[in-house]
């Protein structure tokens, strides 16, 4: 009886771990044209843009990384990992390792023109092509602001989707 109560102990163990919260190793799935943004609740369709965090309780994914920032700023939580995808390559990256180029002409589903690279030489190459400057994961997350437009228009909007 001791047995079986050590594996059964060992056994949920080992399934709570496993169905737990968010795993910092690995990025979660999301169902593009399924999944919604959970900050602006649009349908996240473009892999290179979305982006996402895990705390220990919940994943949360965006289409665009500056809904991602946004929503960190609103909620506390214990964030466990940050993933966004390279923006060339389109593979997902810890956030930690990121070069992030925000303020250049690329246009992001919500128009905040924040992308993502895993390596600081392309990231630069974009800045040399297109402007912007590069920051990493906690200096984005603490200084990033929207860009200011005219009135009636969602901050950070250059071409992007348009809620009415």
């Amino acid at each position: 009886m001791r047995r079986f109560w050590i594996r059964s102990t060992l056994g949920l163990w080992v399934w709570m771990i496993a169905c737990g919260g968010p795993s910092p190793e690995k990025p979660p799935v999301i169902r593009y044209g399924e999944d919604a943004c959970e900050e602006c609740k649009m349908l996240i369709s473009e892999p290179r843009f979305a982006a996402a965090y895990g705390t220990k309780e919940n994943v949360f994914r965006f289409d665009d990384i500056g809904c991602m920032i946004l929503h960190y700023r609103k909620h506390d939580g214990d964030v466990q990992a940050f993933w966004v995808h390279d923006y060339e390559t389109g593979d997902w990256i810890s956030g930690e390792k990121a070069y992030f180029v925000v303020g250049s002409e690329v246009y992001t589903p919500m128009a905040y023109g924040i992308v993502a690279f895993e390596d600081s030489l392309r990231a630069r190459a974009l800045v040399s092509r297109s402007g912007g400057r590069i920051l990493r994961l906690q200096e984005l997350l603490r200084s990033w602001v929207p860009e200011k437009q005219k009135p009636g228009s969602m901050p950070g909007m250059k071409g992007g989707h348009h809620h009415e």
